[in-house]
């Protein structure tokens, strides 16, 4: 941002001193062409880490929801179709039907 300012700037002395030449080119024009960028980007900098402060500690909270399956019991084997391409992204398509081994029944019988 800085740069851009500064680019801005020069371009604007450019302008004004050599181009158009509305202004002469002598010590006190120099000093003050010098000066007053200098005192600008100071300040910017200053204001800028009053009003926008930065650091390196960040920490980003975020809210966690639990993802808990309703079977009892344990999934032992899935029926579903080899790899099928969906749209340049390899998936297992599933069938709605799931084996489940529940150890509280196997254990009863």
């Amino acid at each position: 941002m800085e740069l851009l300012l500064l680019s801005i700037y020069s371009f604007l002395v450019w302008l004004i001193f050599f181009k158009f030449k509305w202004l002469p080119w002598n010590t006190v024009s120099q000093v003050i062409v010098v000066t007053i960028p200098v005192i600008s980007i100071a300040a910017l900098i200053l204001i800028l880490n009053v009003v926008a402060p930065s650091s390196d500690d960040v920490r980003v909270i975020n809210y966690v929801v639990p993802v808990v399956p309703r079977v009892t019991g344990r999934v032992t084997e899935v029926m579903g179709e080899e790899l099928v391409a969906i749209d340049d992204y390899v998936a297992r398509r599933i069938d709605a039907v799931y084996v489940i081994y529940n150890e509280f029944k196997s254990a009863q019988a």
